[in-house]
């Protein structure tokens, strides 16, 4: 034995460079240097060392301890285990190489304690690597959680914009960097006279009078952000003139010199007309000032949690297989999916395209409604309610399903604000007389009868936090689809909503 361990000790640098010419002939890819490499190395035999030395098998440990400080080191250093756990086999084989060459036979003594030691430092390297995938673990959940709560903040600010804006009562155009008009709102067909067709690419300077185009472009020139409370003379189609009170808001994406404006007009000349709401058209008028600001601030968290999203995916990735690790990476495409989808809303939102450019195409409502109620039954098994639906056969209609979808999620978003929990919502689809009818229940507490008759209006709502535009959107997006909507209700005996459309033959739909 003790012959072995002097072999050992004289012949250190021999056994511990042919392990490491071993291991240059097939290393383990990892973002050590090759000194790094061989420094580890030359730890991990020196402890090996000490311990095979060590005639009290109490005081041995001392490469199990090595090895637990090279796995706890923080930042940089820290080697991953395939780097720790391939140099010590090799270690371990060179070692038993080396004592068979020079010795002969190894004792079964020898063979024991040399089997204790790199049990126990392999034992080492597993328990203490679990720790830290677990702490890792723990983190990574921890940022998912935060991931969701950021998401869901996100997309509630981004549904009560989207129905204001959409409804406004202010005129509001979207202009590039070259004041050209790229999407125009119904008010401000209204306000003017011109159909979207006849303003689209076209400058909106041709909207001022000549000494109104002037400041307007002095305005426009000038270094502000937002430019509010012009007064400002537009030229209708008819050729009547009118005042405005104009604000232009800036959108600048991270781009150089890629922006555009957000343009609102009010017509003034109608003010006292509207005198008795001039509370909400204030609110909305402002919201209009602030929505490229607001959009641009939505639109920075978004791309950070996909950036976030991305590197706990490729740090996710670099762990192995295991099931944790498939079931996160699901849910990270599925936190991508859904930033995907809300980058593509907030597009859409800013384009502020009303319900005359809605683009209809033919859509099969019962694959779509099933693939709606599959999303929605995550968030409602949150709250112990049961999303049943059920379909007769399949229907098409002419439809902009985004925008459509939009109205079915009002209905169910209300109901599960409704229910509460332990509740359940049933969407039965059927045809009847050759139309589509779809039912939406609930058994929730109802809708009291003074309210019913008063819910599709706009800014009518019973929540403390609610901005009675959901229902009034819901509304107008089915009618522009040529459905129709009604609701039926009794307090304690939940609510029914019935919305039918026209069907059509999609096989005669181009």
């Amino acid at each position: 034995m003790k012959k072995i361990i002097k072999k050992l000790q004289d012949h250190r640098d021999e056994w511990i460079e042919s392990t490491w010419q071993d291991w240059l002939s097939s290393p383990v890819v990892s973002r050590w240097t090759p000194q790094q490499q061989k420094k580890l190395l030359q730890g991990l035999a020196n402890h090996l060392l000490q311990d095979v030395k060590s005639t009290d098998p109490a005081r041995r440990g001392a490469l199990c301890r090595y090895c637990r400080q090279n796995i706890q080191r923080r930042g940089d250093e820290k080697p991953e285990i395939g780097l720790q756990l391939n140099l010590l086999t090799r270690l371990r084989l060179h070692v038993d190489r080396f004592v068979d060459e020079q010795v002969g036979v190894i004792s079964n003594e020898f063979h024991t304690i040399l089997q204790e030691i790199f049990d126990s430092a392999l034992l080492t390297i597993s328990e203490v690597w679990g720790d830290v995938l677990r702490q890792e673990r723990r983190q990574d959940l921890e940022l998912i959680e935060q991931l969701k709560r950021v998401k869901n903040d996100l997309q509630q600010q981004v549904n009560v914009h989207y129905q204001m804006i959409r409804e406004s009562p202010v005129a509001t155009m979207n202009c590039d960097a070259e004041l050209l008009v790229t999407h125009w709102n119904p008010m401000a067909t209204r306000m003017t006279g011109y159909q979207p067709s006849e303003m689209l690419r076209q400058s909106v300077l041709h909207l001022f009078g000549v000494n109104s185009r002037d400041l307007f472009l002095q305005r426009i020139r000038s270094k502000s952000e937002r430019i509010s409370r012009l007064h400002l003379n537009i030229v209708k189609k008819s050729g009547e003139t009118a005042l405005a009170l104009v604000s232009v808001s800036r959108i600048k994406y991270p781009y150089p010199d890629h922006l555009f404006y957000i343009i609102s007009l009010q017509d003034l000349s109608a003010h006292e007309q509207l005198s008795s709401k001039s509370k909400k058209i204030d609110q909305l008028l402002t919201l209009s000032r602030i929505t490229g600001a607001m959009m641009h601030d939505i639109r920075n968290p978004i791309n950070t949690i996909g950036l976030y999203a991305d590197l706990l995916s490729e740090k996710l990735a670099g762990q192995g297989s295991s099931d944790f690790k498939r079931e996160n990476l699901e849910l990270l495409d599925k936190i991508t999916g859904q930033i995907d989808q809300v980058s593509h809303h907030l597009n859409h939102y800013l384009a502020y395209q009303h319900l005359a450019e809605l683009h209809f195409s033919a859509v099969d409502i019962d694959i779509n409604l099933r693939s709606m109620a599959e999303e929605m039954n995550f968030e409602a098994s949150l709250k112990k309610i049961q999303i049943l639906y059920t379909s007769r056969r399949s229907a098409w209609i002419l439809a902009d399903w985004p925008q459509l979808k939009r109205a079915f999620m009002n209905i169910l978003q209300n109901s599960l604000q409704a229910i509460g929990e332990n509740g359940q919502i049933q969407i039965d689809l059927r045809i009847e007389r050759s139309r589509l009818i779809i039912r939406i229940r609930d058994n929730g507490p109802g809708i009291a009868a003074s309210d019913l008759q008063h819910i599709f209006e706009p800014f009518f709502t019973t929540k403390s936090n609610g901005e009675g535009l959901g229902l009034f959107i819901t509304r107008e997006l089915i009618r522009a689809s040529g459905g129709r909507i009604r609701c039926w209700s009794r307090p304690g005996r939940g609510t029914v909503f019935s919305i039918s459309f026209p069907i059509v033959d999609q096989g005669r739909v181009e």
